[in-house]
């Protein structure tokens, strides 16, 4: 779908589209995926168990979380490759492939950045919605179908975001030029949601030692 927006009245911006796509392909597992996560935890009522460990929980989650790392990385070879010979992008899909680190980086800043935004739901049945809403916010300002800067407000916050950095690296160095820049923004984003994530979890153990109650209650 996103492919044939980017076809419509614009020369070359089935392809541009077709890039964006696949990028946006491995948001969803790595963005729901890991609220399903703390939504099973607040659920069950085992979040206290996991405080028992040795291991820091926000760890223990991340870690619990690498499954939908792997089928985001799986969504992408399969758009990639199987939508990309229906749509006839095939050589760029393959072109795709061999940039799989790139991708690699951006499911793990989407991952970060749905730990972070997914405490915030936790206790109020919010936990699917705000993955969800990382999701529609990459959409809206990561530059999928059409370059972002076309609405300036969306451009400031998609910086912000995962994935949007990440994508300006691929379409960089699928044109041959300087990409380093916009992989160095995706690191630090990422960086940056891991250590929101990280201050989250530390609140909410923080409350339930005080509280003696389940972190997610």
């Amino acid at each position: 779908m996103y492919t044939l927006l980017g076809a419509v009245g614009t020369q070359g911006g089935e392809s541009f589209a077709f890039v964006g796509a696949v990028a946006l392909a491995v948001a969803p597992p790595a963005s729901v995926g890991v609220a399903t996560v703390l939504l099973t935890d607040r659920t069950m009522g085992t979040y206290t168990r996991l405080r028992l460990g040795r291991l820091p929980t926000v760890a223990v989650l991340g870690l619990r979380s690498l499954p939908w790392l792997a089928e985001a990385m799986i969504t992408m070879v399969l758009s990639a490759v199987c939508v990309g010979a229906v749509i006839g992008q095939l050589p760029l899909g393959v072109r795709l492939l061999a940039l799989w680190p790139v991708f690699l980086l951006m499911v793990t800043t989407s991952m970060a950045a749905a730990l972070a935004l997914t405490v915030l739901g936790v206790g109020h049945d919010l936990e699917i919605m705000l993955g969800n809403s990382l999701v529609y916010l990459i959409i809206a300002a990561g530059g999928i179908v059409g370059p972002a800067a076309r609405v300036p407000w969306l451009d400031d916050l998609g910086v912000v975001l995962p994935v949007r950095n990440g994508l300006l690296a691929l379409r960089a160095l699928l044109a041959g030029r300087p990409w380093q820049g916009h992989l160095l923004a995706e690191v630090a984003v990422g960086a940056a949601w891991a250590v929101a994530a990280w201050l989250a979890h530390r609140w909410h153990e923080k409350r339930a030692r005080h509280d003696g109650r389940n972190a997610f209650d």
